[in-house]
């Protein structure tokens, strides 16, 4: 109900509901019960004390509201919860397909762009990192959830990857990405006519254009930061996933991506020359 249309304006909200009296004869149904909503933004008491006239009227009125048009709209479909091994066998695969066919999009467009493979390779190979290291923290969450290391980084449940964490990993590609090529359009000015790139190119390259990956990383990240601290459990694992994503991408940017624009035994050449 949350994500129709009209009912946007109420949110996003962690809910459960609970059974309290069972419906007589029917098993797994209840006549009665008790749905707890939770919202860090409208607190149940004011400063005197006494309920909250914010609560009653941007919490419990609502949520009212949303639960009584939940009763009486007609659904077609049940939650579903188990699929069968060949639809879930099937969207496996369309997903690799999909994976696949991104990264063989955005090789030939840095192909195109660079004029050479190497170029997207690169680029593709640190956002396998990015998105690795990013999913791979969210699994660890299960470990620390709820331990004073927990308690430290504000992760008191275990992350879940859902629809708006599979967002956010888009949006840190999206991210990386664009830092990637900034830093190889100053890579491929830098070269000129030269055919191959020499330690120095990539390393002058870096350096320029390191003001302005810090700052545009520092910006994102302190919003990112703050909207993980104070914006509540709604959109937690988002910004844990960002604030992640950020942290690897600027440096899988610099520190991978451009070290595989390098022939290693060109270079091992250079330096015994």
């Amino acid at each position: 109900m949350r994500l129709q249309p009209d009912f946007e304006k109420y949110g996003w909200r962690e809910s459960r509901v609970f059974g309290l009296t069972p419906a007589s004869g029917t098993p797994n149904l209840y006549s009665r019960l008790l749905v707890v909503v939770n919202d860090e933004n409208y607190p149940l008491f004011d400063e005197q004390g006494n309920i909250s006239g914010q609560w009653q009227s941007k919490l419990a009125g609502p949520e009212v509201k949303l639960l009584q048009a939940a009763l009486q709209r007609q659904t077609s479909l049940s939650q579903i919860t188990q699929f069968d091994p060949e639809v879930s066998g099937e969207a496996k695969v369309q997903a690799y397909v999909a994976l696949a066919l991104s990264w063989i999009v955005i090789i030939g467009y840095l192909w195109f762009r660079f004029g050479s493979a190497r170029w997207g390779a690169a680029a593709v190979i640190a956002l396998i990192h990015d998105v690795t290291l990013s999913a791979g923290a969210l699994a660890l969450t299960s470990l620390i959830a709820g331990t004073a290391l927990g308690n430290l980084l504000l992760i008191n449940e275990t992350f879940r990857i859902d629809l708006a964490v599979v967002a956010a990993l888009l949006t840190i590609i999206g991210f990386s990405v664009n830092d990637t090529i900034v830093i190889f359009d100053r890579i491929r000015e830098n070269r000129g006519r030269m055919k191959d790139l020499t330690v120095d190119i990539v390393n002058s390259s870096i350096n320029q254009t390191m003001s302005r990956t810090i700052l545009t990383t520092l910006t994102a990240f302190l919003t990112v930061t703050i909207m993980y601290i104070w914006g509540g459990r709604g959109i937690h694992s988002i910004n844990f996933t960002l604030m992640i994503g950020m942290i690897t991408g600027t440096y899988s940017t610099i520190a991978i991506a451009t070290q595989f624009l390098l022939r290693r035994d060109r270079v091992a050449a250079t330096v015994k020359a």
